[in-house]
């Protein structure tokens, strides 16, 4: 056409621009959250209590009773619980009564446990009531009857400690779950596939090694203790390993859930309950087996 330059014979056409690709959004993976760090931290704290459990039921409960106040610290802390301080005082009041209760019924005085969970439902509902603010009470609410629950987990190794072969029961059920979670979580380091669940760090290969060495800890300490047992050693350690690395599970989902959200207080107080929680939940399964196995 006229007014238009035909192209230089052997020139290059010029390039076509493609139009921009839409950008990819992946969903964000879950940090890992130190799987070394929280494996030592877990295997600490189950050393710890064991070796209290062999200087005396009062030296166990010190030992509970400072478990029980960094992990209700942690929980409300990840949970970002309104009305926190109100809270910890009732958990705190509810964790010592049964703590005092298990020690001085010797054991035998479990079911008081239920009433010092009703007599805490109670005092939770009338702090809600006399809050100034009362936003999120249903928050505020759930937030502090779970930590109760979690605390009163915990004391029930007061229970399993003065029963029969208690303090080595104590020691069996707590070497096994702290070995199970120390094996898993060191061996989702190299090797994190297949995944137990979508949308988590926490591997097949870990999972299954945590239980194997929960099984053989628990079964090697008791070859050691007459009133044990390779047997009951190797129950009470794969018991206490099963619940601890179930509930390990469902901490990693809720740090993926966390992950990317902004919420950085919630996810540095997930470090102390990934280490804390695991082994409360693994505690009452432990004292039933106990009971069970023992006597």
């Amino acid at each position: 056409m006229a007014g238009m330059a035909a192209p230089a014979a052997g020139a290059a056409p010029s390039p076509t621009r493609q139009p921009a690709e839409p950008p990819h959004h992946h969903a964000a993976a879950a940090p890992p959250g130190h799987p070394f760090a929280a494996g030592v931290g877990a295997a600490v704290v189950a050393l710890a209590l064991a070796g209290s459990s062999y200087l005396g039921r009062p030296a166990l409960a010190v030992g509970v009773g400072v478990v029980q106040l960094l992990l209700t610290l942690a929980w409300f802390a990840v949970l970002d619980t309104p009305g926190s301080l109100g809270g910890l005082v009732i958990v705190a009041a509810a964790c010592s009564a049964s703590d005092l209760l298990l020690l001085s019924t010797g054991g035998s005085g479990l079911g008081g446990l239920a009433g010092i969970l009703g007599l805490a439902l109670v005092a939770a509902l009338a702090f809600q009531m006399q809050r100034r603010r009362r936003v999120r009470v249903a928050e505020s609410l759930a937030g502090s009857m779970s930590a109760v629950l979690l605390g009163l987990a915990v004391a029930t190794l007061i229970g399993l400690r003065a029963g029969r072969g208690g303090e080595q029961a104590v020691a069996a059920a707590l070497l096994g779950g702290g070995a199970g979670l120390l094996v898993a979580r060191w061996t989702d380091i190299p090797f994190s596939h297949p995944r137990v669940v979508t949308g988590g760090t926490r591997g097949w290969p870990g999972l299954l090694l945590g239980l194997a060495a929960g099984c053989g800890v628990g079964a090697g300490y008791g070859a050691t203790v007459r009133l044990v047992g390779v047997s009951v050693g190797l129950r009470l350690g794969v018991v206490t390993a099963a619940l601890a690395l179930a509930a390990d599970v469902a901490i990693d989902l809720g740090r993926g859930a966390l992950a990317g959200s902004g919420h950085e207080r919630q996810l540095a107080a997930l470090t102390p309950v990934t280490v804390l929680l695991p082994l409360a939940i693994g505690c009452p399964a432990a004292y039933v087996a106990g009971r069970i196995l023992l006597g």
